[in-house]
């Protein structure tokens, strides 16, 4: 976009925006964008999102998704005195299909009819917008804004309510607002090219050609489409291919949602001040293991985790013991009990008595998921451990230890037969009747 455009829009934005100021690290203020259309203003981490809402027109990048970005961090603004401002034209707007269109198109595209239908700010800020029918599904969007990184990550939600699978065409069709400058400068393959084996890629608008992108006006963005799990759904990389000059990455994902099922779509953006910081933080979307070491899946439970079609999120899961009887009689059989919890767990269960395996326990299909290994062990103590390695879906976890004592059995309790006890009630009643003559003999003195 233009420098004269982009002040003009951003003025319109921020005028409409002046009835509420940003208040601390986290706001939350409504824009009216215009007549036909809604925005909602987020500031986290040093960006400011605006997010449409409630589209009542039809347009190829500005359904539901951001119509605008800024990027107001320290650095932006100590390494060019200015804040990066201006990133985006209309962004991850969803479109579902029956079938694939021939191109990016304002067709089906999911547009919040009903607004925002809730807001949640208890960590960083999740917006989620209302339930719309497209292509025989309940779609719905949510987008969360990390507090800690210039990061979105938006989500298509798509619910069958229907007693049959239903396959769509998912599109994310997008305007970075770079124009004829857009420079790629970077990709998860290591080079400047985006192509089908690419999960990310990284961008910028040159202030100046050929330029360096250090010293654009706009923020650097990130793109993460989906990560290099070979069961995950690809996305399609719709003509013209994106590539230097083209601000336009479009992209369909082929997806079935099973009956009564619900599957998700979800792409993550961010915001960088400088191609170098935006490089080294793009790694991290290399793959969905090395998400789980940021807060970017926040708010997303094991079970819609393993609803995501284009990233192979794993489940974390838990790992707990039991063993009974607790403790044990020494030659008595003790029952460990294995509980894991995660997403839908399958697979095997190790147990140990401190570095020695017991032996190995297979998870049931039930809930909770629990594998039994039923032991003896020798007398003394015992540090009892269950180990569960993973599955396509789940991590692995291992237990807290346990500890079981083994004491020496006891000397059994002698028992008497019929006649013994005949005998001992005998012997008793001769007994008292002793007593009690004596007693009375003493008495007669």
């Amino acid at each position: 976009m233009s420098k004269t455009r982009s002040n003009l829009r951003f003025k319109e934005f921020a005028k409409a925006a002046a009835a509420g100021a940003f208040v601390g690290a986290i706001a939350l203020q409504p824009i009216v964008a215009n007549a036909a259309t809604g925005s909602v203003q987020v500031q986290q981490a040093g960006a400011r999102w605006h997010v449409n809402t409630n589209i009542t027109f039809s347009s190829t990048s500005s359904n539901w998704g951001l119509s605008e970005a800024s990027l107001h961090t320290a650095g932006a603004a100590t390494a060019n005195s200015y804040n990066r401002g201006d990133a985006y034209d209309g962004v991850f707007a969803w479109h579902v299909f029956t079938s694939a269109p021939a191109g990016a198109t304002s067709a089906n595209g999911y547009r919040d009819p009903g607004g925002i239908v809730s807001t949640d700010t208890s960590y960083g800020t999740t917006v989620t917008g209302s339930v719309q029918v497209l292509a025989g599904l309940n779609v719905s969007g949510q987008m969360y804004f990390s507090p800690t990184k210039a990061v979105v990550r938006t989500m298509l939600i798509l619910q069958n309510p229907s007693g049959a699978p239903v396959s769509v065409v998912v599109g994310n069709y997008n305007n970075l607002g770079s124009d004829a400058t857009t420079t790629i400068i970077g990709t998860s393959s290591g080079d400047a090219t985006f192509d089908a084996t690419d999960n990310w890629f990284v961008s910028c608008q040159e202030s100046v050609s050929p330029g360096t992108c250090d010293s654009s006006l706009d923020p650097v963005i990130t793109f993460a489409l989906q990560d290099a799990a070979p069961t995950s759904v690809r996305a399609t990389n719709l003509a013209p291919v994106f590539a230097n000059g083209n601000d336009n990455p479009n992209f369909d994902y082929n997806v079935t949602v099973p009956a009564g099922a619900t599957r998700r779509v979800i792409i993550f953006g961010q915001l960088s001040d400088t191609p170098a910081h935006a490089q080294a933080d793009a790694a991290l979307f290399n793959s969905a293991a090395s998400l789980n070491g940021t807060d970017y899946l926040h708010g997303l439970t094991a079970q819609q985790l393993s609803e995501v079609v284009n990233w192979k999120f794993l489940s974390t899961t838990t790992t707990t013991l039991t063993a009974s009887p607790s403790p044990a009689g020494y030659g008595q059989t003790v029952t460990l009990v294995a509980t894991v919890t995660g997403a839908g767990a399958t697979g095997t269960v190790k147990f140990y008595d401190g570095a020695t395996l017991l032996g190995t326990g297979t998870l049931n299909a039930g809930s909770p998921d629990q594998a039994t290994l039923t032991v003896t062990l020798g007398r003394g103590q015992h540090s009892l451990s269950a180990v569960y390695n993973g599955d396509a879906n789940n991590t692995g976890s291992t237990s807290a230890a346990v500890a079981e004592l083994v004491y020496s059995a006891l000397v059994p309790t002698p028992t008497l037969g019929r006649w013994a006890l005949l005998m001992l009630g005998g012997l008793m009643a001769l007994i008292g009747r002793f007593y009690h003559r004596s007693r009375f003999l003493g008495s007669k003195r």
